[in-house]
């Protein structure tokens, strides 16, 4: 009986060692996805007094792949003294962690008889929606949604000219 108990105790332990062993790998892959996933975003930044720049970046440790931006309530907006659209970008084939790219320079110069004058963004919060890909073949995207914020920038803007 003595040896019976002894193959009762190992058959035992060999399954708990088999579960506590898938466990770890699961928790293991977890990590590794999580490590290398990617992370686009987008936001403004306060160039000059004069001009804010729209970019997106990816905050993550992946690379991001094939991102596109869907706008939810667009506007008009001056850049070189030439009105464009805020619907859509273009999509951004790739970026690298810590990467960021330039998606508009919008000039705050205010031309009242143009639409897109800093007058006109003053009231805009932009929602833009980010899907993107951590492989270049993937099907399935993830998405990150954002939201522009031009009065706060607007309102440094302003104080900052106030100050020079």
């Amino acid at each position: 009986m003595d040896g019976d108990s002894a193959l009762y105790v190992q058959a035992v332990a060999t399954i708990a060692l088999v579960v506590v062993t898938a466990l770890y790998v699961r928790l293991t892959n977890k990590l590794v996805k999580a490590q290398t996933a990617s992370l686009p975003y987008m936001d403004i930044h306060l160039v000059s007094n004069y001009h804010l720049q729209v970019y997106v970046k990816n905050a993550g440790a992946g690379i991001a792949y094939n991102i596109d931006f869907e706008v939810e309530n667009g506007f008009k907006y001056l850049e070189g003294g030439i009105v464009k659209s805020f619907e859509k970008f273009d999509t951004v084939v790739q970026l690298a962690p810590q990467q960021e790219k330039s998606l508009a320079l919008i000039s705050l110069i205010d031309n009242p008889d143009k639409p897109g004058s800093a007058r006109e963004l003053m009231n805009k919060v932009v929602k833009v929606k980010i899907t993107y890909a951590d492989t270049p073949q993937a099907r399935s995207k993830g998405s990150v949604s954002c939201s522009l914020d031009f009065p706060y920038y607007l309102t440094r803007a302003s104080s900052a000219s106030k100050m020079l």
